[in-house]
């Protein structure tokens, strides 16, 4: 495995040679250089990350209660949880065949997933502190389940919407009950 180091992560030029940067068969990882040892120790592992899983399906599965997806959200869900338990169970180191990919991976600071979760965390904590984020999340919460509660009078029973209509009204109606119950968001934070 070659090594190297970049200094400028704004540098635009390729660092390597030129037969490496024509050879289709070299794929890159981007990483913290902290994950190094263990790398060139232990090789590529399946599901050997530093953090635990449970860790991050708890936060998602948190945001989807509520309803609630921020930025770290929009990492975590699709690019290490995955949307089945499947690819939880498959789920391999990646690779990319691109040089600035790989590098712009390993600029984020404890890596991508860890960073994601961090940024999803500190963000639904500022919201259970700020009263004024919670009213705004209240209040759009409001607009989507008054926009299902109206379609529900509207629709006839044999409509074939009906049922992810309902199950859309359920979702935002739960979820306003949560974010409105502040014992379960003092619960909450003493979780996190």
């Amino acid at each position: 495995m070659l090594e190297k180091i970049i200094n400028d992560p704004d540098e635009i030029c390729y660092p390597l040679s030129r037969d490496i940067y024509e050879d289709s068969r070299i794929v890159y990882h981007g990483t913290s250089s902290s994950y190094t040892e263990k790398i060139e120790t232990k090789g590529w592992c399946r599901n050997d990350q530093p953090y635990e899983m449970s860790d991050i399906k708890f936060t998602c599965e948190l945001l989807e209660s509520l309803d609630y997806v921020n930025k770290g959200y929009t990492v975590l869900r699709p690019f290490t949880l995955g949307v089945t338990d499947y690819y939880l169970e498959k789920k391999l180191p990646s690779f990319t065949t691109s040089y600035w990919m790989a590098r712009t991976f390993a600029s984020v600071p404890g890596g991508e997933t860890i960073n994601a979760l961090f940024e999803a965390l500190n963000d639904f904590i500022n919201l259970l502190n700020s009263n004024d984020l919670k009213q705004k999340r209240i209040d759009s919460l409001r607009l989507e389940f008054e926009k299902y509660d109206g379609f529900l009078e509207k629709i006839k029973k044999n409509d074939p919407n009906i049922d992810s209509i309902r199950m859309l009204y359920r979702k935002y109606k739960k979820a306003l009950e949560m974010i409105n119950n502040k014992q379960f968001l003092n619960d909450t934070l003493k979780k996190v």
